[in-house]
């Protein structure tokens, strides 16, 4: 039986709690097979120029979740990018949107993930009418991280304070086969930035500019700002070798 411990969006990401289920330490596998390792085609929450395009309401029937998927080392391992799973909006850039959380959150473990991190803020949550996020993600066997981001913005003090913590062992659960999503409102500027990270931290890129490009060619419009661009290049320079996170010199 699946445990965790979920407190309110709220309360969960003001304090970066985690939820997932089992131990803490217990490493999930998945034998889920992904559903389509191409590069993916632009996701419906496209840039700007998007603005106007139609005025369909998508919903996860008609427009199932597409992930961008980043390969990461020799295992199967993987980061996919993709836009909040199960949002509601009348309004948005793209027209209306009134998805369905759960058949968002299957197509995350059909696509093989294990973890699951969410960079919007709290009010987001609120504002997307996924309030139930974090716990439904439990129910379907992923292991979740609240980790917020100013949209628009880089990663501040508070978030690097947290990842610190977990870079290590979710770069090493990529390298050994597992499957990572990273998902922001849109699914463009913070997760397109931590999903940079993640490349850099596992050493699949070796450069911000190699990490942006692999970001691009798969989720076009990512990293939206001068902000996480300078933000990528100065977390380059400061980001210790593997081993040296690990505390040896």
């Amino acid at each position: 039986m699946m445990t965790a411990v979920c407190r309110s969006p709220r309360d969960v990401l003001r304090r970066g709690f985690q939820c997932f289920p089992g131990h803490p330490h217990e490493a999930i596998r998945t034998n889920a097979k992904a559903t389509d390792d191409r590069p993916a085609r632009p996701l419906d929450e496209g840039p700007p120029h998007s603005l106007g395009r139609d005025n369909v309401t998508r919903t996860s029937l008609s427009h199932p979740l597409q992930i961008a998927t980043l390969p990461v080392g020799q295992l199967g391992g993987a980061i996919g990018v993709t836009f909040a799973p199960g949002k509601r909006q009348e309004v948005a850039m793209t027209g209306s949107w009134y998805r369905d959380l759960d058949l968002d959150l299957e197509a995350i473990r059909s696509w093989g993930a294990s973890h699951l991190i969410s960079l919007i803020e709290p009010w987001e949550f609120e504002e997307l009418q996924i309030t139930a996020l974090p716990e439904r993600a439990v129910s379907h066997g992923l292991r979740w991280y609240g980790l917020p981001i100013v949209d628009g913005a880089a990663p501040d003090s508070t978030f690097l304070k947290e990842w610190k913590e977990l870079e290590t062992p979710i770069c090493n659960a990529l390298l050994e086969g597992r499957r990572a999503v990273v998902h922001c409102k849109g699914g463009l500027g913070r997760a397109g930035s931590v999903a940079c990270m993640l490349l850099l931290g596992t050493k699949t890129s070796l450069s911000s500019t190699d990490a942006i490009k692999r970001v691009r060619d798969v989720r076009p419009g990512a990293i939206e700002t001068l902000e996480q661009e300078n933000f990528l290049r100065t977390w380059t320079a400061t980001t210790p070798a593997p081993n040296q996170r690990e505390g040896e010199s």
